[in-house]
């Protein structure tokens, strides 16, 4: 193991055994998490970098165990944030960890291999349970660091508000930690908080970003103008009554996109959202206040979807408004809603639910909502019980309204017409359904009767061979 600064390993051997232990007993291989990390080259940061709380912590020259957040801390920040905590504390963070979900590994490979970062892989095990696995896993290290090395400062690089209140229970141990946040409304969540909080610097806009921009309208985009754009168009919109009092005066989708409905503009270019803050700032001087009962959905199909083309709605509330949100994502819910077919609506509740599964975890975690589970078998009562909760659900402002619509059925007519299943992978969709019916029969899964999504959902799951194919449901 080598030292950090030359200085001897021993005063972080304890924090990094610690997670040693801890990573071997989820049954993964422990590892060494203490590590030289090669200093990038040093720039002093800017004033508005450090809020008033980190100032006073840089003077104690502590060491410090970085964990990041991977599901809101990208790995394009972290040289901002590994910078912060030099400025901080003086010196590199003896143990630097970040927790995700396995498909963000591949995203952080560089970092890996230059800073000698430690990726914990966070599994989910697709449940709709509290706490979020994710900051369970990252206090669960703070824990077993905390232990081991009272003296060690704890920096947990997030943007989830959820962490406050532990950062506050720390503080009430004795034990030192700060927030390592990138934005000015995170900054200030913290003073309100009561929390040590150290704002890093957040890398310039993407060029997909300035490319939007001034293609849409054909001129050169200047950033310091960009930022007075945003602040003007987010208190406008606060003002309206778009953005809530306790929101950050800044230019949302959501909060845009019910401002442009609101006021009959139709056709408008919402993503990148910078293009839709210049749009709407012409918009300001008639513009109507928020009528409060409009709702934004997106649909979330994939991560390589062009801005551009992103899905979104906006819907008034209404009777059936449930029902009116899943048939827009795709699901065929509008000539399944008669009395004596209450299985072919069931049928389709359970794929929204199998798609959503982890939508549902994490779009309710702020409304501090759990979903119902849904069983395989269901009846009318049961049908109107799980579309009351959905249009509940719609209607909650506190709830990520970003869903996943069905599935794309490309490849597995590709597949099952490899495997002779079909003729033709171009064949009639009578003749899919009934393909991928004799596939789960196959398997020896009970296909559905109905439904041809929830079949390609169950499909595609027999195709990549899991265990259990039902073991969602």
């Amino acid at each position: 193991m080598v030292a950090l600064h030359g200085k001897s390993p021993k005063a972080g051997l304890a924090a990094a055994a610690a997670i040693a232990l801890l990573a071997h007993r989820r049954g993964q291989a422990p590892r060494a998490l203490l590590f030289s990390l090669p200093s990038p080259p040093w720039r002093p940061l800017g004033r508005t970098e450090l809020s008033a709380s980190a100032r006073s912590e840089a003077r104690l020259n502590k060491k410090v165990a970085l964990l990041i957040d991977g599901d809101h801390i990208g790995p394009q920040w972290f040289q901002s944030v590994l910078l912060a905590v030099q400025a901080m504390s003086g010196e590199r963070p003896n143990v630097a960890v970040c927790f995700g979900a396995p498909h963000l590994a591949s995203s952080w490979k560089s970092q890996l291999a230059q800073h000698g970062l430690e990726f914990q892989a966070v599994h989910r095990r697709n449940t709709t349970n509290r706490p979020d696995p994710n900051d369970a896993a990252i206090l669960e290290a703070a824990n077993t660091i905390a232990a081991s090395d009272g003296s060690i400062c704890i920096a947990i690089a997030s943007t989830d508000s959820d962490f406050l209140q532990y950062h506050l229970q720390l503080m009430k141990r004795g034990i030192s930690s700060v927030a390592l946040v990138p934005y000015a409304s995170d900054e200030k969540r913290c003073v309100l908080s009561g929390v040590p909080s150290c704002r890093f610097q957040v890398p310039p806009s993407t060029p997909e970003f300035k490319e939007a921009f001034e293609e849409r309208f054909q001129k050169r985009y200047d950033e310091e103008e960009a930022q007075q754009v945003f602040q003007q168009v987010g208190q406008a919109l606060q003002e309206l009554g778009y953005l809530s009092p306790t929101q950050p005066a800044f230019p949302t989708a959501r909060s845009l996109a019910i401002f442009f409905h609101a006021n009959n503009e139709e056709d408008v270019q919402l993503y990148p959202w910078c293009v839709a803050a210049f749009l709407a700032r012409p918009l300001l001087t008639a513009a109507v206040r928020n009528p409060g009962d409009l709702f934004f959905f997106e649909a979330m199909e994939g991560r390589k979807q062009p801005a551009a083309l992103k899905r979104w709605r906006v819907e008034r509330a209404r009777e059936g408004l449930a029902l009116a949100v899943l048939a827009w994502l795709g699901y065929e819910v509008e000539d399944v809603v008669r009395p004596e077919q209450p299985m072919s609506l069931w049928e389709e509740l359970r794929a929204f639910w199998r798609r959503n599964s982890k939508a549902l975890r994490i779009n309710l975690k702020h409304a501090e909502r759990v979903a119902p589970s849904i069983a395989i078998l269901g009846n009318e009562a049961d049908c109107a019980e799980k579309l009351s909760f959905l249009d509940e659900m719609f209607r909650d402002d506190t709830v990520r309204q970003q869903w996943r619509p069905p599935p794309n059925d490309r490849d597995t007519r590709l597949w099952l017409a490899r495997q002779g299943y079909l003729q033709d992978a171009a064949a009639a969709r009578c003749e899919v359904l009934e393909a991928m019916r004799a596939l789960l029969r196959d398997r020896g899964i009970e296909p559905p009767k109905h439904s041809f999504t929830l079949t390609l959902c169950l499909a595609q799951e027999a195709v990549l061979r899991r265990s259990d194919p039902l073991s969602r449901s």
